[in-house]
């Protein structure tokens, strides 16, 4: 059951089943899920879980006396409300009949340090060329794949098999080509 409360997608499946296995005086239902194989099913005690069951049908009933209360009462008396800003965001009710107080956090941090900033901007600066620095790595360790030493021009490239710490699923994978470059003048 904690599984379902991890999800808002899943979280009422347990209080819908749990309510229908109280109507219909029921001890046990189940959940089937559909997975890749054989299906899973995950069976579900109402006595086990009994007052989760009585929690849900108590709010539920606590909702539709406000909603039939509301026009003359001219207040309700619902449950308090959530503090899961991100169930109260999916809500169909949110901004239309439903005004909760939500907490957004401090806010941003403004930071006036001009090293840091340097830093930044320095970065941003460097971000291209690191980019560029992968395309050109890349072209020159596929142009030297199994060569195992090299000369050109003031650099010297040499190569190594390694074995993969990892085994591979292919066998032709279990091994790879590393390659070094140095300068040397």
């Amino acid at each position: 059951m904690e599984d379902f409360d991890k999800s808002p997608w899943t979280r009422n499946a347990p209080d819908q089943l749990l309510a229908y296995l109280l109507a219909h005086n029921e001890p046990w239902g189940f959940f089937l899920l559909e997975t890749r194989g054989l299906p899973k099913l995950i069976p579900v005690y109402l006595e086990d879980h009994l007052d989760r069951a009585e929690s849900f049908l108590r709010d539920a009933e606590t909702a539709m006396d406000a909603k039939e209360m509301y026009p003359t009462l001219g207040e309700t008396i619902l449950p308090p409300f959530i503090n899961d800003a991100s169930e109260c965001r999916r809500c169909q009710h949110f901004g239309r009949s439903c005004q909760p107080p939500l907490d957004f956090g401090q806010g941003a941090q403004v930071i006036s340090d001009p090293e840091l900033e340097a830093l930044l901007q320095r970065r941003e600066e460097l971000s291209p060329l690191s980019k560029e620095y992968a395309t050109i790595d890349r072209s020159i360790k596929d142009r030297f794949q199994g060569v195992e030493l090299a000369i050109v021009g003031n650099f010297q490239v040499t190569g190594e098999w390694k074995e993969r710490s990892v085994k591979a699923i292919d066998a032709r994978m279990d091994r790879y080509f590393q390659i070094k470059v140095e300068k040397i003048r």
